[in-house]
Parts: C-alpha cells; structure tokens; sequence
C-alpha cells in the first residue's frame, strides 16, 4: 500500500527533479507540513492547489482526480 494519497503530485515532482524541500518552499509551507499533505493527514489549501497547479502547468485534474 502506497502511503501517499496524491502519487499524481509525487509524479510532477519526479519529472522536473524538485525535492519536497524545493516544493515546500514553492508553496510556503514546512516540509513536514507537506509530508502530511500528500499523505492525506492534512487536507490542501484551495490556494496551496493553485499554486501548485500553476507551477506545474496543470489543472486540479491532472494532480489531484483519484485513479479507480
């Protein structure tokens, strides 16, 4: 079982070689603070999606849209 609930960021973030370190800082949260969020611990941010989203170039779709 994977332990994150939002591979699709996880993806993104592997294709343009960015660290959580690197995101966490894009998106001004800690990188623990992160760690949660893609673990499903702590729920996203409308604003915290959007600037992700604008980063990558992507809608919510693309990062966020659960896979059956």
């Amino acid at each position: 079982m994977n332990k994150y609930k939002y591979p699709k960021v996880l993806e993104e973030m592997k294709k343009h070689k960015e660290s959580q370190i690197e995101i966490s800082e894009v998106l001004g949260i800690s990188d623990m603070t992160l760690r949660k969020k893609l673990a499903g611990i702590t729920d996203w941010t409308i604003t915290e999606i959007e600037i992700l989203c604008k980063h990558y170039k992507v809608n919510f779709n693309k990062l966020f849209k659960k896979e059956n």
